[in-house]
């Protein structure tokens, strides 16, 4: 009776000690604390919006993430470079006067640990990302709304990949 009882606790703990897969850490390494974000560059002539793409990033990391962004002493450092940004219109009215447009925007990122040195990604050193966004002048929306939401996108595709790998 023992042993089987024994053996029964036995199989009970290796069942659950195996798991099916589920984790419960959370999204975000908790070794890092603090992140730079310096300003990025651009590879192009539209001249301002790597100011405001950095200040979207900012704060879409420090509202949707426990790290706190710090311009010194950080653990890791996010460097962006926007390598294309442009907007093709579309649509004209009786004047020849654009009635909308896509933005597009491509991007390449590297997240750096600073205190080793070492690329926190494992698989990619360099992330490309590339999004874009629509504005229709009729509705009201301007190339800076579609500037925006190009912005608020990236913003969120970059908090996304600062998660913990699964």
């Amino acid at each position: 009776m023992r042993r089987r009882l024994a053996s029964w606790a036995m199989i009970s703990l290796l069942v659950m000690s195996a798991g099916c897969g589920y984790a419960t850490r959370g999204l975000y390494n908790e070794q890092i604390e603090t992140v730079s974000v310096p300003i990025f560059k651009v590879k192009g002539l539209r001249r301002d919006v790597e100011f405001q793409l950095t200040e979207t990033v900012i704060k879409a990391i420090e509202a949707q993430t426990p790290y706190k962004v710090v311009q010194t002493d950080a653990d890791t450092e996010l460097r962006g470079t926007i390598q294309s940004i442009y907007k093709s219109p579309y649509g004209e009215d009786g004047y020849d006067n654009p009635r909308g447009g896509i933005m597009n925007m491509s991007l390449t990122l590297t997240w750096v640990d600073l205190r080793t040195g070492a690329v926190i990604r494992e698989k990619s050193q360099t992330f490309t990302l590339d999004d874009n966004a629509s504005y229709l002048i009729d509705l009201g929306q301007s190339q800076a709304t579609a500037q925006q939401q190009l912005f608020d996108d990236m913003a969120g595709y970059i908090v996304s990949l600062m998660q913990s790998p699964w």
